[in-house]
């Protein structure tokens, strides 16, 4: 494992305009290597670093979209209690830690599994059977990232402190992040986590998990496209002009296919993942921002290095600038969707102070500290996905949705 200054050296090295899904918010990757104090230290020191790409719509409020539930195929996490308790967890993963330390990979091995298969129950992932392009979920113990199977997948040789989801093409072959275009054959998906993840929480874990089945679900809606095109144009194309006609079609069906879905597709096809990356993170939000303790006041303004789950929308906010309004709109009506249904009083008055703080921070020209200052540099960039959220409040619920 990379000592503590290598982590920060890391860090620094990476940029938001060329993360991967991989490669995930700096942030977050550092908090879940190096704990909760650590990263606030390094967030104000790399602050004013980080200045992504604006995007055409950032400066006016977006349309929220609709939605009636936050997907359609995992249910909201009601409590995180399993089969291990948080104690069993802790001891299970010192244990695993200590077996690797030493050696012995394959108790290492078997205790790592042991947790993956609980946050695996605990995030629901057999209800993604068809997305992933198997009959039941199991966990395939993998050497590299060149042994995955479709499904769940864990090898402690992946050392990313988050997952990674990958489409395997039809021969098996791991292709990342790109879709891998052909006239015949489909792709299917694997998800990989190393022990870096396991060695979080119980809840952080199952936040990463449910980060990476939403990149799951949004790669399946590519997919589904993709077989649609095969039907249409197999007999008509080379193979070699496959993955160049596939988006052209994509752009000729802009009627047909809604504009959240095109604009997936054509990212997968580049082998891109901003906005991919945008719903991973609301969905890490909302997988346990409601099971969290509630934060005091004076905790609030710092609320992500207190809360995962804030962490995870603290990122939301990264990729939010530069993404399509269509898939800005779905991420919204999600979090709204959650604010009004899921959450009670007391989270909804924590997520409405946490938003209020962060705005007034970045927009105020008031004296503040050197520290301040750095934070306040770090917020700019993701000042309008900040008032995007300002939006979602107790008086945006129906009656018959709002939560007492």
């Amino acid at each position: 494992m990379r000592t503590l200054a290598q982590k920060h050296n890391h860090l620094n090295q990476k940029s938001s305009a060329s993360r991967t899904r991989s490669n995930a918010h700096p942030a977050l990757r550092l908090q879940r290597m190096i704990g909760n104090k650590a990263v606030s230290g390094v967030i104000q020191r790399n602050g004013g670093k980080r200045k992504p790409k604006k995007s055409a719509s950032e400066e006016k409020l977006v349309d929220v979209q609709p939605v009636s539930t936050r997907h359609a195929l995992t249910e909201v996490i009601k409590d995180l209690s399993g089969s291990i308790s948080e104690k069993d967890w802790e001891d299970k993963k010192k244990a695993a830690i200590k077996a690797e330390k030493d050696g012995e990979v394959t108790g290492a091995a078997k205790i790592y599994i042991e947790l993956y298969t609980e946050i695996a129950g605990l995030a629901q992932a057999d209800k993604l059977a068809n997305v992933f392009g198997v009959q039941t979920v199991g966990i395939n113990l993998a050497k590299s990232e060149s042994d995955l199977k479709p499904g769940l997948n864990f090898s402690l040789s992946f050392k990313d402190a988050n997952g990674r989801t990958s489409y395997l093409d039809d021969k098996g072959v791991n292709q990342k992040a790109k879709l891998p275009v052909t006239l015949s054959g489909l792709p299917s998906i694997a998800i990989l986590i190393g022990p870096i993840v396991l060695n979080q929480n119980k809840a952080a874990a199952v936040s990463t998990l449910r980060h990476e089945m939403m990149h799951a679900e949004n790669d399946r809606l590519v997919i589904t496209l993709l077989e649609k095109w095969q039907k249409q144009n197999k007999e008509k194309i080379e193979a070699s002009e496959a993955e160049s006609k596939f988006k052209l079609w994509m752009d000729s069906q802009k009627k047909s296919i809604p504009e959240l879905e095109s604009t997936l597709a054509k990212e997968s096809a580049e082998g891109g993942k901003k906005n991919s990356e945008l719903l991973g993170y609301v969905e890490g939000f909302m997988t346990i921002f409601h099971l969290e303790r509630v934060l005091k006041d004076d905790e609030i303004l710092k609320g992500e290095v207190n809360s995962v789950a804030l962490l995870e929308l603290r990122t939301a906010g990264d990729w939010w600038v530069g993404a399509n309004i269509a898939v800005q709109s779905e991420a919204l009506g999600r979090i709204q969707q959650y604010f009004c249904d899921v959450l009670d009083k007391s989270r909804r008055d924590v997520f409405d102070k946490w938003v209020t703080k962060k705005l007034e921070l970045a927009t105020s020209t008031d004296k503040v500290s050197e520290g301040d200052k750095q934070n306040r540099a770090a917020l700019t960039p993701i000042i309008p996905f900040l008032k995007n959220l300002k939006s979602i409040k107790s008086a945006s619920c129906s009656k018959k949705s709002s939560k007492q």
